[in-house]
């Protein structure tokens, strides 16, 4: 990452074998396995749940959205362009919404 000119900071690892190979080459390291309280973590806009390993996203927010109920191409488009997805996970549910447009 560094030719492309990309400075990665915060680095979090639920594996302790890499977590002490990346202190050894001087990346910082959130010490998330210290903490019993914290089990997610948001990572690209995403919540990362360390424990289990999975992927989630807060939903509550879509639905009150969804809730207004507006039939229309813009509503739609609104929509899908609000579902924020770094990963790519959701892309077959958001390109299916822009073709309906």
């Amino acid at each position: 990452m560094g030719k492309a000119s990309r400075n990665l900071r915060k680095w979090v690892t639920n594996d302790r074998n890499l977590g002490k190979k990346l202190k050894k080459e001087n990346y910082h390291i959130q010490p998330i396995l210290n903490y019993s309280y914290v089990t997610k973590l948001k990572v690209l806009g995403i919540q990362w749940d360390f424990q289990d390993d999975s992927l989630s996203e807060e939903t509550a927010w879509r639905t009150v959205f969804l809730r207004r109920k507006k039939n229309t191409k813009r509503f739609i488009l609104q929509s899908a362009e609000k579902m924020y997805d770094p990963l790519g996970l959701i892309m077959p549910f958001t390109v299916r919404l822009k073709f309906l447009l």
